[in-house]
């Protein structure tokens, strides 16, 4: 087992099947002072994974956004709120079905008020190769809701991966990676990791657990000093100080 501690309080909640997906919310009824909030937004895709977008909002006098899909009786919340750092920022939208179009808005609070972009036009892409047809089927009783994580190794690859309860996919992400993989989990902090290598701590092979985002991004990795190798059976990332 490794056990990772550093200084921070940073989370990601995936709003997905995966879910997905995972973000520090805010209170939904923010109070003080009425300040009118502006907000615009652009959507893009995300090149870790077509069943998400990047969306980028600008805004002044906010407190917090979320996004949102279509309008009015037919809206659906996309995103739990993120709490907003500044005038920029970036929101991942996991979760979404491969080769369907979206309008995408963007809510932001602040002072009690609410502004909502003007709405944003993305079609997500089709899932790559191998993936289009792997899906979970349920041999025997009633599937429960939630979502089931795995991964699995194909072709000198990882796929980390997150189904629904129907079974689809729902967010994945992919590692090149000649090796095995195993202890793929979501953390404390939000972000997940996941072993790729052939040691079992002992063995003198190649090892290595990635810590990365619900969007897909590499935030670091972690390995045993050079004469050591390092366990895949567990990490535990922790915001305890203590080293």
């Amino acid at each position: 087992m490794i056990v990772a501690n550093w200084r921070r309080a940073r989370m990601l909640f995936v709003a997905v099947g995966v879910a997905a997906a995972m973000a520090a919310c805010t209170n939904d009824s923010p109070s003080g002072p009425s300040i009118t909030p502006t907000v615009t937004a652009t959507a893009s895709a995300n090149p870790n994974n077509v069943l998400s977008a990047l969306v980028d909002v600008q805004t002044t006098n906010t407190d917090s956004v979320r996004v949102v899909s279509g309008s009015g009786a037919t809206r659906v919340v996309l995103t739990p709120w993120f709490a907003t750092t500044g005038a920029s920022m970036r929101v991942p939208v996991l979760g979404l079905r491969e080769a369907t179009a979206y309008s995408l808005a963007v809510e932001a609070t602040g002072s009690g008020s609410v502004a909502t972009s003007a709405p944003v036009a993305f079609t997500t892409g089709n899932l790559p190769g191998l993936l289009g047809s792997v899906h979970v089927r349920t041999l025997k009783g009633t599937a429960t809701t939630g979502y089931m994580r795995t991964a699995v190794d194909f072709n000198g690859s990882t796929y980390a991966l997150v189904f629904d309860s129907t079974g689809t996919i729902a967010w994945y992400r992919i590692f090149p990676n000649p090796d095995l993989s195993v202890s793929f989990s979501q953390q404390r902090n939000g972000n997940y990791t996941i072993y790729l290598g052939v040691s079992q701590g002992w063995q003198p092979g190649p090892g290595k657990f990635i810590e990365f985002t619900p969007a897909g991004d590499i935030v670091r990795e972690w390995t045993a000093q050079p004469g050591s190798y390092v366990d895949g059976h567990e990490i535990i990332l922790t915001t305890d100080a203590a080293t």
